[in-house]
């Protein structure tokens, strides 16, 4: 059988300075396989063109050898991975200044992570490599090696990333527990109109509020 295994795959990692995302990510492969961007995001309803924001796509093997990788349609690239092993691809996203700046980047799913073809049904990870003080606000389930994850590529997609200095605020409703993370310049005014009991605010110093 050709193309990725289903055996564990080590996580995709993000480093970044503002206005590009660096993602390195790593997978067993048996052979020739292709990954892709969509063109689409969860409750967009439009077709959007996210992988002309990649930049500088390349595959490696285990040993650090290049491996051939060319470009199949305008969202899709067919890697050569006949060799078996693992395959490490690196890339990177241009992202919006507004999204990504000195105090936050925000992280949305279809923009970033590529698939591989056929396989969206595997499990996801990531891992990121984050500027000291910054914490990582997301839907994902948080792993105990420090990852993030979901069951399948689009539960992964769906859940958007916040990195920086951000406000947290938690709250309860109907026996569910609930997390707003809160990217602003000053106080976040929307605090005010939460209802009064069962909130709890962190500030990005670490400092926790409960009112």
């Amino acid at each position: 059988h050709g193309g990725p295994r289903r055996a564990p795959q080590a996580p995709p990692t993000l480093g970044a300075v503002p206005g590009k995302i660096k993602v390195t990510l790593s997978l067993p492969v048996e052979g020739e396989f292709r990954v892709s961007l969509p063109a689409w995001a969860p409750g967009a309803y439009r077709i959007v063109n996210h992988a002309a924001q990649v930049r500088g796509l390349s595959a490696s093997d285990g040993d650090g050898r290049p491996l051939k990788v060319e470009a199949v349609d305008a969202q899709t690239w067919r890697v050569d991975g006949s060799g078996g092993g693992t395959a490490r691809l690196t890339y990177e996203v241009v992202t919006e200044a507004l999204r990504f700046d000195r105090d936050h980047c925000l992280i949305p799913g279809p923009e970033t992570f590529l698939y591989v073809v056929g396989r969206k049904d595997l499990p996801c990870r990531v891992r990121f490599v984050l500027p000291a003080g910054w914490k990582v606000g997301t839907g994902l389930d948080a792993l105990p090696d420090g990852a993030y994850g979901a069951r399948d590529y689009d539960t992964f997609i769906d859940c958007p990333v916040e990195l920086g200095r951000f406000e947290l605020v938690t709250f309860e409703a109907d026996g569910a527990r609930y997390e707003l993370v809160i990217h602003a310049k000053g106080p976040p005014k929307a605090l005010l109109r939460f209802p009064g009991e069962g909130v709890n605010h962190t500030t990005p110093g670490g400092t926790r509020v409960s009112t």
